[in-house]
């Protein structure tokens, strides 16, 4: 027989190894993470419109206002979301897009609908915006290679 302290001794320097399982996110509720985890892709996976408007270059509409609108032509069909689109929007010009829509060639914002009205073949702009604006850049919430959740 060992003493307490001699027992307390050997549970206290025993080494525990955790079963490790993999699960599906949705399975994990109250489990320990055993790994890192780490992202394999950029997150969103590329470009695209944070919100339902028209893919112009900011350039393009410069000064608009409700006083003093700019007209821009319509370029193509609605973009929906996480459709690669082979449109281009040049000088003059825009597309509608939706949200989550990958941002077409040329293009460097998104108008938001509500600042524009639009007709069967222009688009009126009441707002200038800056470059970027209504852009969710590739990467932008997670990086290739980033670690998402740390373990423990």
């Amino acid at each position: 027989m060992i003493s307490v302290e001699e027992a307390q001794k050997i549970v206290l320097n025993a080494e525990l190894k955790p079963a490790i399982k993999k699960l599906p996110i949705l399975e994990a509720p109250g489990m320990i993470i055993a790994e890192d985890i780490v992202s394999s892709d950029d997150i969103p996976i590329y470009d695209n419109s944070a919100m339902d408007g028209y893919a112009v270059r900011a350039i393009d509409i410069k000064g608009a206002d409700k006083s003093y609108p700019i007209r821009l032509m319509l370029a193509g069909e609605d973009i929906p979301a996480g459709k690669i689109s082979g449109a281009r929007v040049d000088p003059g010009f825009c597309i509608p897009i939706m949200t989550g829509a990958p941002i077409p060639a040329g293009a460097d914002s998104i108008i938001i609908k509500e600042d524009t009205q639009r007709d069967a073949v222009s688009v009126m702009v009441f707002r200038e915006i800056k470059k970027g604006e209504n852009i969710r850049y590739r990467g932008e919430d997670i990086k290739k290679g980033s670690t998402v959740f740390k373990n423990g």
